[in-house]
């Protein structure tokens, strides 16, 4: 058995136990609810007090379990391994084109004027669409190349500062969910642009994203894949937004094979 197929069995262990308890505490909450009502109607008769002092240790145990499916979605992490990614051929590589495409598509879909963001290591073009349940964000970096500290910086903390930034100057509430996608653009195909855009993508609890790579050598737009795991509808919701948007960017809907 290779390294893909252990993670990958990993991973479907994961997205089992994750599953099986919201399935665990969905019940207990149905049944909790449902001794709490019959009993308070007195449909037990002469029992219906006793079945009444139940439903509070039951309510304590759907607490428990409310919190054991909490930590499952929050603190497992899913391993990455490599696959495939969605491959299709553009009709530019100008970045500034590339950049005004994607700031005039995203504004007609309800997201707000595209703003700045810098720090040392990078700049960000961004824009918000605030909803009444989740907020979306777009990031569009652009660098000669990727290299392993950007890289990281993505990997490891989906470029934190940047985060803490919206947080804290675009008041973005992090109790709601937060679908992020990045558009990097480089020059140069690095064996970390490969890596962002070959991985199988991990999902978060309320913490959704879509990994775009843009190469300008080639003129090719990647979309990162995600196999399994966490959330895989919501990756699925996003990227159909996200292609529903490049239809006049990319020369045919039909994905081009690897360089």
């Amino acid at each position: 058995m290779n390294d893909k197929t252990k993670k990958h069995m990993s991973d479907e262990t994961k997205v089992i136990l994750i599953k099986a308890s919201i399935v665990v505490t969905g019940l207990l909450e149905l049944i909790w609810f449902v001794l709490m009502t019959t009993s308070e109607k007195g449909m037990y008769g002469d029992k219906s007090q006793y079945i009444s002092d139940l439903c509070l240790p039951l309510f304590g145990v759907v607490g428990l379990s409310c919190l054991v499916m909490y930590l499952l979605m929050t603190r497992l992490k899913f391993d990455s391994y490599r696959t495939k990614s969605s491959k299709y051929k553009i009709k530019t590589n100008d970045y500034s084109k590339i950049t005004k495409y994607f700031c005039d598509k995203f504004k007609e879909n309800g997201y707000e004027e595209f703003k700045k963001y810098s720090c040392d290591s990078y700049e960000v073009n961004y824009s918000l669409k605030r909803e009444k349940n989740c907020t979306h964000v777009v990031g569009i970096l652009k660098f000669d190349e990727l290299d392993e500290q950007i890289y990281l910086d993505y990997d490891e903390a989906r470029f934190e500062s940047f985060g803490n930034y919206l947080i804290e100057k675009e008041k973005i509430n992090v109790r709601k969910d937060i679908n992020v996608i990045y558009i990097i653009c480089v020059n140069k195909v690095t064996k970390y642009f490969s890596k962002y855009t070959e991985s199988n993508v991990e999902q978060e609890l309320r913490r959704y994203h879509l990994p775009i790579g843009i190469s300008f050598a080639s003129k090719t737009l990647y979309v990162a894949t995600q196999e399994d795991g966490f959330a895989k509808g919501k990756y699925k919701k996003i990227k159909k937004e996200f292609m529903s948007y490049v239809e006049d960017l990319i020369v045919e809907q039909n994905d081009i094979e690897s360089e």
